[in-house]
């Protein structure tokens, strides 16, 4: 299976639901769990899917398996959940009434809408902590989208472009990096010359010199 960034995510009715975002990766064992997907321009939402509910994967094409039939079908990527505290616990500000589950936000001008006089008034609200929760695995990471790749040096040697993954294993195999801006250079990196990973950041075992000397990659015709 392959995974690239961006490639279009189909339901089996060949309808698209989204585009892929993440692919999500335990770092010790190497396997592909999960991948995210986004759908929307200005508010984009993102929503997780199961390995074992895709059933192919071509470089820009993803198509997954009966049951699900639309984006709504999926589970969020991130949720937010409003956390409970004891009144003592609850933040007030100087000048706070004897209320103490709630809190006064700074004064404000107001025009009224229907005549009359503009005037001051303050803005009651409880000031509640919030919590934020993945819906992947504990000890998975969601690799960010166009991820830094570092050789053993330190050096930024490209970012991610793609993921390839054994269809049976789930286990990934190769990362394809690409550098350069006008004409990219393309190389085939082989997971086990992975030292590190890293949400946003991926660190090599090999050098620059020898990622250099790599041939560059050349998708089959």
């Amino acid at each position: 299976m392959q995974f690239k960034d961006g490639a279009s995510v189909y339901t089996e009715n060949d309808e698209e639901i989204g585009k892929l975002n993440r692919v999500v990766l335990d770092p010790v064992l190497r396997e592909v769990t999960h991948i995210v997907i986004e759908k929307g321009l200005l508010f984009p939402e993102d929503k997780v899917v199961p390995i074992d509910m895709i059933d192919t994967s071509r470089e820009d094409k993803i198509t997954l398996e009966t049951g699900i039939d639309s984006f709504d079908d999926l589970v969020p990527f991130e949720e937010t959940h409003y956390m409970g505290v004891d009144e003592a616990e609850w933040y007030r500000s100087p000048g706070a009434t004897s209320e103490p589950e709630y809190d006064y936000a700074p004064v404000f001008y107001y025009y009224p809408p229907f005549g009359g006089y503009g005037g001051y008034a303050t803005y009651a609200y409880a000031n509640r902590p919030v919590e934020t929760e993945r819906n992947i695995p504990e000890d998975t990471i969601p690799l960010q989208k166009g991820v830094d790749v570092l050789s053993v040096e330190g050096e930024k040697v490209g970012n991610v472009e793609q993921i390839f993954v054994d269809a049976d294993s789930n286990q990934a195999t190769h990362f394809l990096i690409s550098s350069g801006l006008l004409f990219k250079e393309r190389k085939l990196i082989p997971i086990h010359w992975v030292k590190n990973i890293h949400e946003d950041l991926i660190t090599l075992a090999v050098s620059t010199r020898m990622l250099e000397n790599l041939p560059d990659y050349k998708e089959r015709e």
